[in-house]
């Protein structure tokens, strides 16, 4: 009797490790299946507000994973902060790590968002970073990050001031891309308009006559497509 219940028990016990650790297979677009972790998602940090995706509403969209699988008309959901698209499939919730995709396309009011990997590109720093596509250029392309950061709570209790709870904070980020080089946008005038080259020159100058901030993100793009054009 005792070994039948240390078996049982170890039988519940393996069950249980499976169930967690199991996979699920999805049809893709092209009709071929893609296996996908099956993995208990962490439950919400408590005491930490805001969001940690890069957008909080479940929208259908596109995936390419780095096999070239391709995923499709799905709800889709990008955790910042554990690096992983969450797909919402029949009733379950499946995750891809950053590291399995290529790049993935979300819907926000309407708007077709693309989001590559970095890995996508040449860049020795930033890996499984995604950013966004801007400005897709034969020259220059320019593309932005949104990271996030825990802001520690700051609340002084005899003085009841302050916010007694961590923070969320997405932090914007803008690359550039040179034949597939991917760069990180400096902070200074000089750094971004070293960019530029032989035409930093003639970009300055341009920013002056039309009143361009080239820390501006709009004003950017604005810069990025001149500088194209030329």
């Amino acid at each position: 009797m005792k070994y039948i219940f240390f078996f049982l028990t170890f039988l519940i016990f393996k069950s249980s490790i499976i169930a967690q650790n199991s996979n699920t297979t999805i049809v893709s677009s092209y009709g071929y299946e893609i296996i996908i972790n099956h993995k208990k998602l962490p439950s919400k940090q408590i005491d930490v507000l805001g969001s940690v995706y890069i957008i909080e509403n479940w929208t259908n969209g596109r995936v390419l994973t780095i096999n070239n699988e391709e995923i499709s008309s799905l709800p889709l959901k990008y955790d910042l902060k554990n690096k992983e698209l969450q797909i919402k499939f029949h009733e379950d919730v499946k995750v891809l790590s950053a590291k399995e995709i290529k790049y993935f396309e979300l819907y926000e009011n309407g708007d077709k968002k693309i989001y590559f990997n970095s890995r996508n590109f040449k860049c020795p720093t930033f890996r499984d970073i995604f950013i966004e596509e801007i400005i897709k250029g034969e020259k220059l392309s320019l593309y932005k990050s949104i990271e996030i950061t825990i802001q520690k709570a700051q609340y002084v209790a005899a003085l009841d001031a302050g916010n007694p709870s961590d923070r969320f904070i997405k932090k914007r980020s803008l690359y550039i891309v040179v034949n597939n080089d991917l760069f990180k946008l400096g902070k200074t005038k000089k750094d971004i308009l070293s960019i530029f080259g032989d035409q930093s020159i003639l970009i300055q100058d341009y920013s002056k006559k039309n009143n361009l901030n080239l820390k501006n993100e709009r004003h950017l793009m604005k810069i990025v497509e001149y500088y194209n054009s030329i």
